[in-house]
């Protein structure tokens, strides 16, 4: 039998990593330890603090309550734990992590398992990381940015935790959804590009889709619990004091005063571009212009690539050109004479 005063350590938050493995292992197979340990009255205000990440929270805390009402003494005190004990599982990591270092667990558990320890990638730096994720997407982390995930996902779901900032180009697999949690807020996508902005010191979580579609919904304990969806040009923000989402065009452009064609589709409007179904060549002919800047890149190799969506000129050239690489496949390297843009599957990149 397990140490009483250690599981009452687990459920305050006041155990090592190491120690929360062990009482999570022993409680989902003795979930009536943890029934004896909490009185009836403490089930229907029971909370899932803030070791729990949302993702693991919501749905089950409604069916613990449900069975709460529904079910008697022993019973659904049982029940209940058993879910609670779940819901204690699948989250003391993100717990851990959240406030300590972040350093993998290696500890063995009772039954002599190794606890699965999450991938942690953080950008000391202030240049974009580029990251390969395990199912082929792309992840451009932002510096002083951190990215969680547990290694191969799961077979139903791609879910990763962010803090700061990062730029997502996402491969489509049917049936497995792929959401990023950051402060409050999950964004889910099947397959699209978007830009997440989570800092710790700013007021909102900014989410922007930059193609195809995506699903946003807050999730914190007071949150409105609104589920929204962004379409092509649309971004969101959560704002962390009201715990609300707004929806809004991020480039503030109407159609009535897009009337300044370029080359027959490419829209200027003072600070904003707008690009439809334009040649790659003819779109890095406009940075250039744009920029005052120097880009290298082959004519043959881009003559099949076009571009459609929308850039404001006060984002930089090293960020649009990178997130329009990931999105054609593309690479781009930075010297002394300007910009190279190529596919890295050509021997020689800049053959014209």
């Amino acid at each position: 039998m397990m140490n009483r005063a250690l599981i009452e350590q687990f459920l305050k938050n006041q155990c090592t990593a190491e120690e929360a493995a062990a009482v999570s292992d022993y409680l989902q197979n003795n979930p009536e330890e943890l029934a004896a340990l909490l009185p009836e009255q403490d089930w229907e205000a029971f909370e899932a603090g803030e070791y729990l990440h949302p993702v693991h929270t919501e749905q089950m805390l409604q069916t613990i309550r449900r069975e709460v009402r529904e079910m008697r003494a022993y019973r659904y005190r049982t029940r209940a734990a058993a879910a609670i004990v779940l819901l204690l599982g699948t989250g003391f990591m993100m717990w851990f992590y959240q406030h300590k270092a972040l350093q993998p667990a290696t500890a063995i558990t009772q039954n002599g398992k190794i606890p699965v320890t999450d991938t942690i990638v953080t950008n000391t730096g202030n240049t974009q990381q580029h990251i390969v994720l395990p199912d082929g997407s792309v992840a451009l982390l932002e510096g002083q940015s951190t990215l969680q995930w547990r290694p191969g996902f799961t077979p139903d779901q791609r879910a990763l935790y962010l803090k700061g900032a990062a730029t997502f180009t996402v491969t489509k697999q049917e049936g497995r959804p792929f959401t990023v949690y950051s402060e409050h807020v999950a964004t889910t996508a099947l397959g699209t590009s978007f830009r997440i902005k989570a800092y710790d010191r700013s007021k909102t979580v900014k989410i922007r889709l930059l193609t195809g579609k995506v699903m946003v919904r807050s999730t914190g304990a007071q949150a409105d619990k609104k589920l929204v969806y962004l379409a092509a040009g649309q971004e969101c923000a959560f704002n962390k004091k009201q715990h609300s989402l707004m929806v809004y065009n991020y480039e503030r452009i109407a159609d009535s005063i897009l009337t300044r064609p370029i080359k027959g589709n490419i829209m200027e409007n003072g600070e904003e571009l707008l690009f439809t179904n334009v040649p790659l060549t003819e779109v890095m002919s406009r940075f250039e212009a744009v920029y005052h800047a120097s880009i290298n890149y082959s004519e043959k190799q881009l003559k099949n690539y076009s571009f459609t969506g929308q850039i404001s000129k006060r984002d930089s050239l090293p960020h649009i050109l990178e997130t329009m690489a990931i999105l054609n496949r593309l690479q781009v390297k930075e010297d002394s004479s300007g910009y190279h843009v190529f596919n890295p599957a050509c021997n020689h990149p800049e053959q014209r």
